[in-house]
């Protein structure tokens, strides 16, 4: 059975906030798990819709895996997009928002979106505050393990605008005032695994979520 091809899975994501980066170094949040480059994206529940062409990509990467009727897909799948509110009620920014995770293997592409609208790479990890408001590209990519599912690979992210920082992101200025120089504090995460993959998943008329 083919895969999906890496182009039918990466799509630009809406806009979101940036919750538990870790983009400078790669990060494992249990001893034992593989580190990771990663970012947590919160889109709001208000606009789900926005979310569709997300959903569309991981219904053909399950699609690549499983075959093309969702009816003869494992009972359980992992499913990548979660509740706010159910899961993480008393996080601040979780609730009233979808949060969707990314991850890579290698360090992503680093973005900033002028006030003009053109683009710069950039190297400087701390522009993606917690909080701080981007898109990013990402691939879908389904796995069938102990647990069977989907999960984004991160590719690049692109910060947008400035953000209210939220809880678990702290910057001295927010105490101090500005801060005239150049120095900021340090803070704290794929291969495709479809890219090599030929031949692109027709998508069923039923989806996974």
């Amino acid at each position: 059975m083919a895969n999906a091809s890496s182009e039918s899975v990466r799509i630009v994501t809406p806009e979101f906030v940036v919750s538990f980066p870790h983009l400078k170094e790669p990060h494992a949040f249990k001893e034992g798990d593989p580190a990771r480059y990663m970012v947590t994206m919160l889109f709001p529940k208000e606009d789900e819709e926005a979310l569709e062409g997300m959903k569309d990509v991981a219904h053909v990467a399950l699609a690549g895996l499983f075959g093309d009727n969702p009816d003869k897909w494992p009972r359980k799948l992992w499913n990548p997009f979660r509740d706010g509110d159910a899961e993480y009620p008393d996080t601040e920014g979780f609730p009233g928002r979808i949060f969707v995770a990314a991850k890579s293997t290698r360090p992503p592409q680093l973005l900033l979106q002028r006030p003009d609208g053109s683009r710069v790479y950039t190297q400087d990890t701390e522009e993606f505050y917690a909080g701080s408001i981007c898109k990013a590209s990402v691939t879908a990519f389904a796995f069938d393990q102990q647990t069977k599912g989907v999960g984004f690979w991160l590719n690049a992210i692109m910060k947008i605008r400035d953000g209210e920082r939220i809880g678990h992101s702290y910057n001295a200025e927010d105490d101090f005032g500005e801060v005239e120089d150049e120095m900021s504090p340090t803070h704290d995460e794929q291969e495709d695994e479809s890219a090599g993959a030929k031949g692109k998943a027709r998508k069923s008329s039923r989806r996974a979520f």
